[in-house]
């Protein structure tokens, strides 16, 4: 993971928002008076964590865990609620 101080960032936004599309690795943006940094990363990868957070809000999440870790090797369709997918 790549860090760069406010004044890097400043000067190589535009390489820095290439990098984060490009790898899909986040950024670090550290300041200079010890205040927490801050973190770059690409729309696709905020589009997948929120898209997590909320299957993870309105129990699809759960409820694909524990399919997984059914044995009977049956998922009936019918018992699915498709709107909530």
């Amino acid at each position: 993971m790549q860090t760069y101080t406010v004044f890097e960032a400043k000067h190589n936004l535009l390489q820095i928002i290439r990098q984060v599309n490009e790898t899909a690795h986040p950024v670090f943006i550290t300041a200079t008076d010890e205040s927490k940094p801050a973190v770059i990363i690409s729309k696709t990868e905020w589009d997948s964590i929120t898209e997590t957070l909320a299957l993870a809000n309105n129990g699809t999440l759960q409820k694909v865990f524990e399919r997984q870790q059914d044995n009977s090797g049956v998922t009936n369709a019918d018992d699915l609620n498709w709107d909530d997918l």
